[in-house]
C-alpha cells in the first residue's frame, strides 16, 4: 500500500526507483484517482485500496489471530528522524500498541463510533489494512527481498 504523498510528477519520478528496488509486483493506493494517474505516468501503477475500515479491521484481526500475519521487532528499513522527533511512531512496530477503539466513556457516534478504530498514528495499519483486505480474497499474500 502506497502512502506516500504524490503532489507532483517529480515526487512520483523520485519514488519510482525506490519501489523498482523493492521488487513490488503488486501495489494499492488510497489516493485520489488524480494522484494515481501521477504515479502512473511515472510508471507507478496502484490499484485502488478497499478502505472499508471495519471490514478491513476485521480481516486484520482474523489473519493476526490465526498466526497468518507477524511483526518481526526492530525490522526497520530506515528511521523518519523527523516523526521521532515529534515522538511520533515511525513503524507498525510502534503503532499496533496505539491502536484502539474509542472507550466506554466516548459519547459522541453512539456504539457505531466505538466499533471503529480510533483514525490516529496509523498510517502503517491503514497501509497494512488496505493490503490484506484488498488481497482478502487471493489465497496467499507474498512478500519478496
Amino acid at each position: 500500500a502506497l502512502r506516500a504523498t504524490c503532489p507532483d510528477e517529480r515526487s512520483a519520478r523520485e519514488l519510482a526507483p525506490y519501489l523498482a528496488e523493492l521488487n513490488v509486483t503488486e501495489s494499492w493506493a488510497d489516493h485520489d484517482r488524480g494522484e494515481r494517474e501521477t504515479y502512473a505516468e511515472e510508471g507507478i501503477w496502484t490499484t485502488p485500496a478497499d478502505k472499508d475500515v471495519r471490514a478491513g479491521s476485521g480481516t486484520l484481526a482474523d489473519l493476526m489471530s490465526a498466526g497468518m500475519i507477524v511483526t518481526v521487532a526492530g525490522n526497520l528499513a530506515e528511521r523518519d528522524e523527523r516523526l521521532a522527533g515529534l515522538e511520533e511512531p515511525t513503524c507498525l512496530e510502534e503503532e499496533i500498541p496505539l491502536y484502539h477503539r474509542p472507550g466506554s466513556g466516548d459519547e459522541e457516534g453512539g456504539l457505531a463510533k466505538k466499533e471503529m478504530p480510533v483514525k490516529e498514528r496509523d498510517h502503517a495499519i491503514d497501509a497494512l489494512r488496505y493490503v490484506v483486505h484488498s488481497r482478502a480474497g487471493a489465497r496467499s499474500l507474498r512478500v519478496y527481498a
